[in-house]
């Protein structure tokens, strides 16, 4: 069983697990459970996706995105962004700079 520095469910179904930290940049690894949900969010960091394993749906800037493994996209600080998951679902995550609400 992998190590997270910390493990926290974003909403039922979605559990963010922190990989590694530096100075500016966070890895993570997200598990989405298939009919789950991320509602549609901002934040001050980039972000980039990469569906490792199943299938799910980005919405960005109201723009529908079809992903399925081996998909990513990189969100800019601030855009609106959100997903439907359509299979149970890996995403790798980065983010600069960390994202502090996830270490706690």
């Amino acid at each position: 069983m992998a190590k997270y520095l910390n493990t926290k469910e974003l909403v039922p179904g979605i559990v963010m697990n922190v990989v590694a930290v530096g100075g500016k940049l966070m890895q993570t690894y997200v598990t989405l459970k298939k009919g789950a949900e991320l509602p549609v969010h901002t934040h001050p960091h980039e972000q980039s996706s990469f569906v490792i394993s199943g299938h799910m749906v980005f919405t960005v800037d109201g723009v529908e995105h079809d992903c399925p493994a081996g998909s990513g996209l990189v969100f800019a600080p601030n855009q609106p962004h959100g997903a439907r998951i359509l299979e149970d679902t890996c995403v790798a995550d980065v983010f600069t700079p960390i994202r502090e609400e996830y270490l706690k």
